[in-house]
């Protein structure tokens, strides 16, 4: 459902004014986390929350990699072993998910901006209803999911795509911390941002 034709990827041009701050260095992998800390209050998870995962994230990153918060009000996630990045303009913020090596984020733009890139990347993806009651799980697959069907290295938390698409979850405040934890570590494990646990 849905076809497989790619994003098209478009020339990205940067100008001076749109380089990205010093803590951003390409001596690491870069992982951006896109948590949707303002916003629509079906993305909205609590930041006592996010604290808890990326903390136990960052526990477990391999030491070349540096994990990279990417949010206008991530000021409230300072200290749970991410760099914050909360005043970036439009365009630093395109060039910092163009330049990660993973992406991790609930439903949003920066999906399409990995997608151009190839990059792996971990979608939430919320129960949106109760913001645009037209956001049924076929459409958002169909619709807001278009150009990246194909892509083996997009994983989705909450959207299944078989027998049909469906939510798998209500709104980010239904989601259990657990579950969360679950999912993605396996993901990061299986992409190799963890240290060996040998």
């Amino acid at each position: 459902m849905g076809g497989g034709r790619k994003l098209f990827a478009p020339p990205l041009q940067w100008l001076p004014e749109d380089a990205l701050p010093s803590s951003w260095s390409k001596e690491y992998r870069n992982i951006v986390v896109q948590p949707h800390l303002i916003g629509l209050p079906s993305k909205r998870w609590e930041a006592e929350r996010w604290r808890e995962i990326l903390g136990r994230f960052s526990e477990r990153l391999d030491d070349g990699c540096r994990l990279h918060v990417l949010d206008p009000g991530g000021a409230v996630l300072v200290g749970c072993g991410a760099v914050v990045h909360d005043g970036l303009s439009l365009p630093q913020a395109i060039r910092m998910v163009s330049e990660a090596d993973a992406l991790i984020a609930v439903d949003s733009w920066s999906k399409y901006v990995a997608g151009w890139q190839e990059i792996p990347q971990f979608i939430i993806v919320p129960d949106q209803r109760g913001d645009y009651p037209q956001l049924t799980a076929e459409s958002v697959w169909r619709h807001s999911f278009r150009g990246l069907h194909w892509n083996p290295k997009l994983r989705m938390l909450g959207l299944e795509r078989k027998p049909r698409p469906h939510y798998t979850m209500g709104t980010m405040d239904t989601l259990e911390p657990e579950r969360l934890w679950r999912e993605l570590s396996a993901w990061a494990e299986e992409i190799g941002l963890f240290r060996s646990s040998h």
